[in-house]
């Protein structure tokens, strides 16, 4: 609205005048302020030329009442109304907000406050009042309302929450919505020290005020401390990690507390597990004597090893615990089984994992037998970063093993004795007997030596073994059948998936694959020159099944009359032993026999593998 200058005024006063105008006109748009007048007896407005700006107005605007509330808000236009009725009601200032919406549509938000004033005539009065445009500040108090907001959210996912606290004012506090979860606070109402306090565990609360107290009066600006507090919307205990800020005045004197906490619950009772767990542990390799454990920095080559490692391999253990490189504990190994170890080591440092390796080592006290095992750990580029792993003192248990071999050797020399004593009493028994006793004696005779075979093959360090892989299912059918197929290789074919087998199992499968072989033999495949038996075995779920089938032989027309031992009391027994099954087939072409035996009546556990070393 422009000044009015009075007409009885001199050339300078009326230039200070048009200058103080002018001035006024600059701030008035540069804060975006309307001032303006309205005689309510009259219906006239005047405002000044930042108000067409302020509105987005055209200069031919016509101002009035009416036109003026044409421009506000529809959400607002009925508050505004009853705002002005109001105040020229009763002759009360205006203090409002609302909004407007100008001709291109943009919505703007605008404070308006006003005063009455005396009119020109007599008894008016007129309405002085000021728009403001507050646009920008509501826009950015929104945008302030949506950080708090995602500040809020990100404070709830991390379990984070904040605090304020007035230390002028014996600790008056404001808090986030998550720090009242954390404390299971229902609402967020201003607290004094005494509140919180009342909160902390009684065992943490006199170690928690005097660190708190001491921080103040030391003049820290920055105090932290980990402590439990009893929540208290249902009395759980929980574990707290806070830290704050103190800011101070000019006389350093503490003013306002600035802080976080954190509910961290979970890692303290993950400590007190993982502190449990490593005291069991030092318990029992204490208690032990025999296991040491190791750590390898492998791109720094510093092996770290607690006293039981550095004294299984003979090294200080003071200059152990403070890492040394791996060639001092290699060294060590005996030179007989140093390259095989550096070998399975530099296997494991390529591929990563788990590994073992046995060997000896000679140490001042003699040599020792030791089983180290650890994991490699690779980093992102497929490098080895740290190994892991334990060192066991076996010296007394591989003694205990070599004795443990050379009684099984006596046992099982006594036990081949006890066979040959019991085959020929079966011979030197039926000798001057009938031709049918001295038929059974043979028979008799040929199951013992399956009988012995199959368990001289199922013993540890055994020699002579067809099989050098370890006892399995292939393996011992191999040793049995080997008698049956001398004169003529390859009319016995082995095929299909092997598997470890167990003492028990071994012993069935020795009587029945006797049985079936001599049968073969007789009457069957093996009786001529062409013809041929084929095995296969493989695993189907959770069973072993092996398959005998015979072909070139004599032609059968259905179930032998007098049929062989092998097909009767032997079946049954390998099958009630086994927990299994067992079916027989005497078509034309030759015998066909399934055996199903359970997988955990059939495998021995199989040994550990060895690490890689190509």
């Amino acid at each position: 609205m422009p000044v009015m200058v009075p007409p009885m005024v001199d050339d300078q006063e009326r230039a200070s005048l048009r200058r103080s105008e002018e001035r006024l006109r600059l701030a008035q748009d540069a804060g975006g302020v309307v001032s303006w007048e309205f005689e309510p007896g009259t219906g006239k407005v005047e405002w000044s030329e930042s108000g067409y700006r302020a509105y987005g107005l055209a200069m031919d605007w016509r101002p009035s009442y009416e036109n003026f509330l044409a421009l506000v808000h529809p959400e607002d236009r009925e508050r505004v109304r009853k705002t002005v009725d109001q105040a020229l009601s009763a002759r009360q200032p205006i203090d409002q907000q609302f909004r407007i919406v100008t001709p291109d549509g943009d919505i703007r938000w605008i404070v308006s406050r006003a005063k009455f004033f005396p009119g020109e005539a007599d008894g008016g009065v007129r309405l002085v009042g000021v728009d403001i445009d507050v646009s920008a500040l509501k826009e950015t108090e929104r945008r302030l309302r949506e950080r708090e907001n995602e500040l809020e959210r990100v404070q709830r996912i991390a379990g984070v929450g904040n605090l304020e606290v007035d230390l002028r004012e014996d600790g008056r506090s404001n808090y986030s919505a998550s720090y009242l979860t954390i404390h299971g606070l229902s609402e967020n109402r201003p607290e004094f020290r005494a509140d919180w306090v009342a909160r902390i565990h009684p065992d943490d609360r006199e170690r928690v005020e005097r660190h708190f107290d001491e921080g103040l009066e030391s003049g820290a600006t920055f105090i932290s401390a980990e402590y439990r507090i009893i929540r208290a919307s249902d009395g759980a205990v929980r574990w707290i990690e806070a830290a704050a800020e103190i800011e101070r005045d000019a006389d350093g004197a503490p003013s306002r507390l600035l802080g976080a906490q954190r509910d961290i619950t979970k890692r303290r009772e993950a400590e007190e597990r993982a502190r449990s767990s490593e005291e069991r542990l030092q318990l029992a390799l204490d208690a032990s004597h025999m296991i040491g454990t190791w750590e390898w920095d492998v791109p720094a080559d510093r092996v770290m090893a607690d006293s039981r490692f550095a004294k299984i391999h003979g090294i200080d253990p003071g200059v152990a615990e403070q890492g040394v490189p791996s060639v001092l504990f290699l060294a060590a190994v005996h030179p007989e089984d140093r390259g095989r170890a550096e070998a399975r080591l530099a296997a494991a440092l390529r591929k990563g994992g788990v590994f073992e390796i046995d060997c000896r080592i000679i140490t001042p006290d003699g040599e020792r037998d030791v089983l180290v095992s650890g994991n490699c750990e690779l980093d992102s580029t497929g490098r080895a970063k740290r190994t892991r792993g334990a060192a066991i003192d076996v010296t007394e248990l591989k003694r205990l093993q070599r004795a443990h071999e050379l009684l099984s050797g006596e046992l099982m020399h006594r036990i081949k004795n006890i066979f040959s004593l019991v085959g020929a009493l079966a011979s030197l028994s039926a000798k001057e007997q009938s031709s049918e006793v001295q038929c059974f004696a043979s028979a008799f005779r040929k199951r013992l030596h399956s009988l012995s075979t199959g368990l001289i093959y199922m013993q540890p360090g055994r020699l002579g073994s067809a099989a050098s892989s370890g006892q399995s299912v292939m393996g011992l059918l191999q040793v049995l059948l080997a008698p049956f197929d001398e004169a003529e290789h390859g009319r016995i074919r082995l095929e299909g998936e092997d598997a470890p087998v167990t003492d028990a199992a071994a012993t069935m499968l020795s009587l029945l694959v006797h049985e079936l072989a001599t049968n073969a033999a007789k009457y069957g495949a093996l009786s001529n020159g062409s013809g041929e038996v084929a095995i296969t075995g493989g695993f189907s779920g959770d069973r072993y099944v092996l398959a005998w089938a015979e072909r070139g032989g004599p032609r059968l027309s259905g179930r032998p009359d007098r049929a062989g031992f092998g097909t009767g009391a032997t079946a049954q027994l390998a099958t009630a032993q086994l927990g299994g099954t067992v079916a027989f087939d005497w078509n034309e072409a030759g015998l066909r026999m399934t055996l199903e035996i359970p997988r955990n009546a059939l495998v021995r556990p199989a040994p550990a593998a060895e690490a890689d070393v190509g």
